[in-house]
């Protein structure tokens, strides 16, 4: 079926449709671009402010990791936040949503979670989640990256019979 045959039966509605899809999702690029900027300031705020009071407290190792973690912490947010933008930027290009970016946003997402948990008041339980939700989510990356690049193998025509070749297409996105 041909473009114009595809267009021709689309209702007369699709096509604003797709214009004010268009824009929100233009105008959500936007504000998250703001936010990423806005937590951006802050956290180089609060980490050019408070760096030297944290530096004249700290009396050994635990306080130092403690407050390493948490600016760690608050960078995570901020590669968080941009790619909460990438994948819209992705949405808003190919209008479909890649399966390894939201991976990867729950993997940075729990790694935050992970830098500011208190080990020696945590649950047990609570732990074992976190835990068991990491794995989940690297053990998924790992196998939707691994069908990415996988190369098919396919038999070859007009070769002998029982030969196959390999091939490098790129894969469907899902």
């Amino acid at each position: 079926m041909s473009a114009r045959a595809i267009l021709k039966n689309m209702p007369k509605w699709h096509k604003p449709l797709e214009k004010f899809e268009g824009f929100v999702v233009a105008a959500l690029c936007l504000l998250m671009a703001l936010l990423v900027m806005v937590m951006l300031a802050v956290v180089g705020y609060i980490f050019l402010t408070r760096v030297w009071k944290f530096a004249a407290h700290i009396g050994d190792f635990s306080e130092l990791q403690k407050a390493s973690l948490h600016s760690f912490a608050g960078i995570l947010l901020v590669l968080l936040g941009l790619e909460l933008l990438e994948t819209v930027k992705i949405y808003f290009r190919e209008h479909n949503v890649r399966v390894e970016v939201i991976l990867l946003l729950g993997l940075i997402a729990m790694g935050r979670h992970v830098l500011e948990i208190d080990l020696y008041s945590i649950n047990p339980m609570v732990l074992f989640g976190f835990s068991s939700l990491v794995l989940a989510l690297a053990v998924s990356y790992f196998f939707v990256k691994r069908a990415q690049t996988a190369t098919p193998i396919i038999p070859c025509s007009g070769v002998r019979r029982g030969t196959f070749r390999r091939t490098r297409e790129t894969p469907p996105v899902l």
